[in-house]
């Protein structure tokens, strides 16, 4: 009786161990690609040479750029290369930059020239 007495217990302790792993959540992956289309609708200019877009709202102008965040939260600044250009948001946290800008000819005006943001960064994404 003492032989069955183990064996019972080694086959509940057995039990109880497989039922855990069953119910334990493994690792959650995403999909592989969470692909995103970045539209910039009616934009002042898209540059391609500095890789930013422009708006002109009321006035004033606003330049629009876009980071990924790479490991120790070191900020990568990624080319717009056109209109309507896909990112990734699985591979990479994206960042959107908004900062006002002054033309060259309001540099001779010290006050047209719009104070920095307080926190310019904007996830996408979230």
């Amino acid at each position: 009786m003492e032989k069955r007495a183990k064996i019972n217990l080694f086959f509940s302790i057995v039990a109880v161990m497989l039922l855990t792993f069953l119910f334990v959540p493994g690792q959650v992956r995403a999909e592989d690609q969470n692909m995103v289309q970045l539209d910039f609708a009616n934009c002042s200019e898209i540059n391609a040479d500095t890789g930013r877009v422009t708006y002109e709202i009321e006035g004033a102008k606003y330049r629009i750029s876009l980071y990924r965040e790479l490991d120790f939260e070191q900020m990568q600044r990624v080319a717009i290369t056109s209109n309507g250009m896909e990112i990734d948001l699985n591979a990479f946290p994206y960042y959107l930059e908004v900062a006002a800008v002054a033309d060259l000819e309001d540099l001779e005006n010290p006050d047209s020239v719009l104070p920095d943001l307080v926190s310019p960064f904007r996830k996408i994404g979230v």
